[in-house]
């Protein structure tokens, strides 16, 4: 089994919600589908869809998100 761990971080004072092109490939994964996203720290929906990561960050806040195929 294959995973990466990705760290992202909201540095501002508003919310956002993430839309993030990634090269997965390059994060070890040879196609976006069927990926698994999971917050281990906290509570969320992130999710992939039409091969961009999708997730929602609070202001002042990180994720840390583990991806499994």
């Amino acid at each position: 089994m294959w995973w990466a761990l990705l760290v992202l971080l909201n540095n501002t004072d508003q919310p956002l919600d993430l839309r993030l092109k990634l090269d997965w490939a390059a994060l070890g994964f040879s196609d976006w589908h069927g990926l698994k996203l999971d917050d281990p720290v906290f509570a969320g929906n992130p999710r992939v869809e039409n091969g961009e990561l999708l997730t929602p960050i609070g202001p002042a806040n990180m994720r840390l998100l583990a991806i499994t195929k």
